[in-house]
């Protein structure tokens, strides 16, 4: 399984190392370099981190990018300024869903270098990564929030490393069922044969495209039991 980590060049707002760390922690991210730090870590940063602190606490602090070259696997740089000439390969880039699903077959060591705030990261620098990812945003306003970008870049990252487990989904013979009380309880009002048929259909339509719980199935079917059940007692009183 691919081990990713992240690095801040020089990080010039007290206030996004907290956010990033932030960011890092809600995708199960947690080792965090700071490349030639303009500011300390300080209490903005202990704020905007909240239950992030052990990931600010661990951070690394290093003076340039080339020993990070030496220890990780690949080096991926991120960039809101896109090519504009193919023979531009620094700036040929991938987007978060294509490099998440990329690193997810890698087996190694990975380590994400994001720009610093005001300028992102310079050709040179760019020069030591492996690749780079880029955002797709508005043309008019392209360039994204340090914080903002890495939480969808991390976000994409734990998609397609992360098995979410959901409820249980409502199985075939609940379904079976359900559709079925709901017949019986059209059948039994005054809607003419026609419409009774294009109501069951329009139902058995909407199970088909829904995705209904065990559990949301079995409420619908309580309910419509209930409501079978009363329409009996109303017909047999003559109401």
């Amino acid at each position: 399984m691919v081990d990713i980590a992240i690095a801040m060049m020089e990080p010039e707002n007290e206030g996004n190392i907290g956010a990033v760390a932030r960011a890092m922690g809600n995708f199960a991210l947690s080792k965090l370099y700071l490349i030639n730090p303009k500011i300390h870590i300080g209490i903005n940063s202990r704020k905007m981190a909240a239950h992030a602190q052990s990931i600010l606490d661990n951070a690394i602090i290093l003076s340039n990018i080339a020993s990070l070259k030496e220890e990780y696997d690949l080096l991926y740089g991120t960039t809101a300024i896109l090519a504009k000439r193919p023979s531009n390969i620094k700036r040929n880039v991938l987007k978060p869903d294509d490099f998440a699903k990329l690193v997810s077959k890698i087996k190694g060591k990975v380590i994400i270098l994001l720009g610093r705030e005001s300028s992102g990261l310079s050709n040179e620098e760019l020069e030591y990564c492996d690749a780079v990812i880029t955002i797709p945003a508005c043309e008019d306003y392209p360039t994204l929030n340090v914080a903002t970008a890495s939480a969808i870049l991390f976000y994409e990252l734990y998609k397609n490393n992360t098995e979410i487990k959901g409820l249980p989904l409502m199985n075939k013979r609940t379904k079976k069922l359900l559709l079925e009380k709901f017949l019986a309880v059209i059948s039994q009002t005054n809607l003419p044969a026609y419409k009774k048929k294009l109501v069951g259909k329009a139902f058995k339509n909407i199970l088909g495209k829904s995705i209904i719980t065990k559990k949301e199935g079995s409420l619908l079917i309580t309910a419509l039991n209930r409501v079978e059940k009363e329409l009996t007692i109303r017909a047999e009183k003559n109401w």
